[in-house]
């Protein structure tokens, strides 16, 4: 009875150990994942390029910001591997590729949150190029329409159509 009992308080152990590790990566992915969505919230709302000039400065340096401190985070996916590889022997074949899926999605989940920020930031610099374009252009503009304008105020005007005749071939 003490050998049966033994062995089943050590089988009991096990299983409770094998479940404790299966919350712990569940709450890890769980954990990474909205993570996860609510920087890619943050990343569409401050890659909106339909902002003013001074708004698109402000949200670059976010995005830029969250670039950086973005390696602090791989820590998290980091961590569903190891969670995962822990879960894998004590998991039924079908939950292992389950697991070995979700190891992967959630690798590939990080390095599109990586490849959208740079994107991101790359199309506000865009736009932002644009406006300086833009403002460059209009410049030349009124450049050109106050030099015209001085050209035109500068006509002498002929009062007779003989005058403005020789005036229009000259």
């Amino acid at each position: 009875h003490q050998n049966l009992l033994k062995q089943a308080q050590s089988f009991v152990e096990r299983y409770e150990g094998i479940v404790s590790d299966h919350q712990q990566y569940s709450k890890a992915v769980m954990d990474a994942q909205e993570w996860l969505d609510a920087t890619h919230g943050a990343i569409e709302m401050w890659g909106d390029t339909r902002m003013e000039r001074i708004t698109l400065h402000a949200n670059i340096e976010r995005l830029k910001n969250l670039q950086v401190t973005l390696p602090e985070e791989a820590t998290r996916i980091k961590q569903i591997q190891i969670l995962g590889e822990k879960v894998l022997p004590g998991t039924s074949e079908i939950g292992q590729t389950n697991i070995r899926s979700q190891i992967d999605c959630s690798q590939q989940e990080w390095e599109s949150l990586l490849s959208t920020v740079q994107s991101t930031i790359e199309g506000l610099e865009a736009k932002l190029k644009q406006w300086s374009d833009h403002e460059s252009l209009k410049d030349q503009c009124q450049q050109w329409l106050r030099q015209t304008d001085g050209r035109f105020h500068a006509i002498d005007l002929k009062s007779t159509l003989e005058e403005k005749e020789q005036q229009l071939e000259q």
